[in-house]
């Protein structure tokens, strides 16, 4: 999937959390933010209306972020974005906060707080997934606003388990005329416990005989059985996966075979014949299933898939 540099934000910049941490909240949303003097009532009042009072769903925890976490660094033109109830301006630089999300819990809801007071239609507001170790960025959350000057509180639901060595990011896109960001909040399930499988077991291997046989192609959709070895109830698998013998260029998503593709990718490959792995956590259907799709300019690979636990 495109890289950080795609959004106009540079990978040093953004694994450093662009922006001062704070505003961070629990359960609602609220909790802690009217703690911080910098923040004027009258925002917190606003803020309150915008999120606070907006339905929760039982059973999730919240992680909320105000505005000031969005502030950029650096100011030296014109270009105006909103941030909170002030004109900011500076470089058309995307606008990114750190979100502090536990690994191992289930995302379920993602949603701003903002305004789209451009003429042209709003670029999207967006979750990422930064994994530390290779620097993949994987978009897991996306939306856009409707023109208008009144903050709008959208959300979107999704069905996403982190993991341990990603960081979380929250963008608000950076665009000439006024892009508005209030606020961003995550709500999730969790913690869940992790049950490794040992040894690991293959799962699937398309160089072998069988009903999944052959290269995965650009544009192909597989559904994978995780049963037995996942159990009923289980919320997401961690998995590896290999690819062998890869043709062109692209990538191969793992997600949830109860969902349409959300836009994301586990792993990547750039040339013919290479042998690339990464390590996955994929969030599993009731029935213990997951999807693969490939995507490219006509690329093709060989994917492995091993399973190394799950979560329960």
């Amino acid at each position: 999937m495109g890289g950080i540099e795609d959004v106009h934000v540079t990978r040093r910049g953004l694994l450093q959390g662009v922006g001062a941490l704070g505003g961070v909240a629990a359960l609602g949303g609220l909790a802690g933010i009217d703690a911080r003097p910098a923040v004027a009532q009258d925002r917190i009042a606003t803020l309150a209306a915008e999120i606070g009072a907006t339905a929760v769903t039982p059973g999730l925890t919240y992680v909320a972020l105000y505005f000031d976490p969005f502030l950029p660094p650096i100011i030296s033109d014109t270009s105006n974005r909103v941030v909170g109830n002030s004109s900011v301006s500076g470089t058309l630089q995307d606008l990114v906060a750190s979100v502090p999300l536990p690994s191992g819990v289930r995302i379920k809801e993602v949603a701003f707080v903002a305004t789209n007071q451009d003429s042209s239609s709003s670029d999207p507001f967006e979750l990422h997934e930064i994994d530390l170790g290779t620097l993949d960025d994987n978009t897991i959350a996306s939306m856009t606003f409707p023109q208008g000057l009144s903050p709008t509180f959208q959300s979107v639901s999704i069905d996403h388990v982190t993991s341990a060595g990603c960081a979380y990011r929250a963008l608000a896109p950076a665009r000439p005329g006024h892009a508005g960001i209030t606020a961003v909040r995550v709500g999730y399930q969790g913690p869940l416990a992790f049950h490794p499988v040992n040894p690991q077991v293959r799962k699937l291997d398309t160089r072998e005989p069988g009903p999944l046989t052959g290269k995965l192609l650009s544009g192909q959709t597989r559904t994978l059985s995780l049963a037995p070895d996942v159990p009923a109830g289980a919320s997401a698998a961690l998995v590896n996966i290999t690819l062998d013998a890869t043709e062109g260029g692209g990538f191969v998503s793992l997600f949830p075979a109860d969902i349409a593709w959300p836009g994301t990718s586990s792993i990547n490959w750039y040339a013919a014949g290479q042998i690339v792995a990464n390590a996955a956590t994929v969030a599993v259907s009731p029935s213990q299933q997951i999807k693969l799709l490939a995507a490219s300019g006509g690329g093709a690979a060989h994917v492995i898939i091993d399973l190394l636990g799950y979560y329960a």
